[in-house]
């Protein structure tokens, strides 16, 4: 078996900044105030690509389907840090939205996986 420890904490490891998304809310005066995102935490994850394995395919890709041509980048992040549905992960420079999460309860680890997102969204960067 592989020790995912050794993984995260080795070469393999990169730093990513995980924002957690904060939900809006009705205040006293029932206005709605909107949400946006936390100040941003920095920890430590091992980014693997996710890809089509029928075809070996990693990256953002053109295929012809109904709901349209391009399909984004996908990469699955393991680490300590619990990140949640709609949460960004930034990456080298690039957003990706949280789409699925899983808690690999042995060793205390999670893994998410982001969509590369191709508009720029603000974080409070």
């Amino acid at each position: 078996m592989i020790s995912v420890a050794r993984a995260i904490n080795s070469r393999t490891a990169s730093p990513v900044t995980v924002y957690k998304r904060i939900e809006g809310y009705w205040d006293e005066e029932n206005f709605w105030v909107g949400g946006g995102f936390d100040n941003g935490v920095t920890v430590l994850a091992t980014p693997v690509p996710v890809g089509d394995r029928d075809d070996a395919l990693f990256g953002e890709q053109l295929k012809p389907l109904k709901s349209g041509e391009r399909l984004p980048e996908l990469v699955k992040f393991t680490m300590h840090f619990k990140a949640d549905i709609n949460d960004y992960i930034v990456f080298k420079g690039n957003q990706y939205k949280v789409t699925r999460v899983q808690d690999l309860d042995v060793g205390g680890f999670r893994a998410a996986i982001g969509a590369k997102e191709n508009e720029y969204v603000d974080l409070g960067l």
